[in-house]
């Protein structure tokens, strides 16, 4: 298997991990709102809007939070973060056998361990522990429906509105989806990166290539980078570049929308073209040809 393959199935890996999370966080807003349109129903009432006075509302409203945890733990959502973290396995199997490819042999064991620890880690205080649920999830519906409570809106208002707000609306994804899909794929794609990050100092390794596939919505910089156009044109020699021209590189990209004003020369490979970026920036050693291509160029 090539670095080019390599590459290709672990891209594969994360898309088709983001689109299968995507559908079971969709499943989990279904019951979240089927539950709460359930128990909005049992409100009381005053001329056709849920009653501002009424005690039994009060005290619902009280319980909401509580439900609504119990609806997001019977959803299976618990089951659907622990699954996606299976494939943290899959990408470290497939950086070592790259690493093998590159440098001849593969990055210590507890190294590549102990960054998925971060990552998992990461994923877990934000979707899993009750902490990162309850201010990320739990708290919007709760304030929701306190304002349906305390303003008085008809239960068909209500309904509407719990819906756009936990399923989405007009195309925009949901609640669960849009933020624990971010939270997902983010980690993944750090956890990738972190780790050519870890070959490329570990080997001082020379060059790099950045690799992935460009679609309309492709940022700009990532555009360039790809392609070897624009203003990465003077810096790309046979589809690589050299580590020692990345404080030039990202100095020339850092305006460009969605790029990361924290990347640096050291994370580079990390933080990649920016938030939420798919492609992927290769560590590799550069041969003596490839750096000719450079020496005769700057004669």
């Amino acid at each position: 298997m090539s670095l080019q393959q390599i590459s290709r199935e672990k891209a594969q890996i994360i898309r088709n991990a983001d689109s299968q999370f995507s559908e079971q966080m969709k499943r989990v807003e279904d019951r979240l709102v089927k539950t709460i349109k359930q128990k909005l129903s049992q409100f009381e009432m005053a001329n056709g809007k849920l009653s501002t006075r009424s005690k039994t509302n009060t005290e619902l409203l009280a319980r909401m939070q509580s439900i609504t945890k119990r609806a997001l733990s019977e959803s299976k959502y618990y089951d659907y973060v622990k699954n996606y973290l299976g494939n943290f396995d899959k990408i470290a199997d497939l950086n070592q056998k790259a690493a093998q490819i590159i440098v001849g042999q593969t990055i210590k064991a507890s190294t590549v361990n102990a960054f998925k620890k971060i990552e998992i880690d990461r994923i877990a205080k934000n979707l899993v522990k009750p902490d990162g649920v309850q201010a990320n999830i739990v708290d919007d519906i709760q304030r929701l429906l306190f304002k349906h409570v305390t303003t008085g809106i008809s239960y068909e208002d209500a309904s509407v509105e719990i819906v756009n707000l936990v399923q989405g609306v007009n195309g925009k994804q949901g609640l669960v989806e849009r933020y624990s899909s971010q939270i997902a794929r983010d980690s993944i794609n750090r956890y990738n990166g972190t780790i050519n990050n870890v070959l490329q100092a570990e080997f001082e390794l020379d060059g790099f290539r950045y690799v992935g596939s460009l679609i309309e919505t492709s940022r700009e910089a990532c555009n360039h980078l790809v392609e070897g156009s624009g203003p990465m044109q003077q810096f790309m020699r046979d589809g690589a570049y050299r580590i020692a021209d990345l404080p030039e590189i990202i100095e020339l990209l850092k305006n460009m929308s969605g790029w990361n004003p924290e990347t640096t020369p050291t994370n580079f490979f990390e933080l990649r073209g920016g938030f939420n970026c798919r492609h992927e920036a290769i560590p590799i050693k550069l041969t003596k040809r490839q750096l000719a291509l450079w020496e005769d160029s700057e004669e």
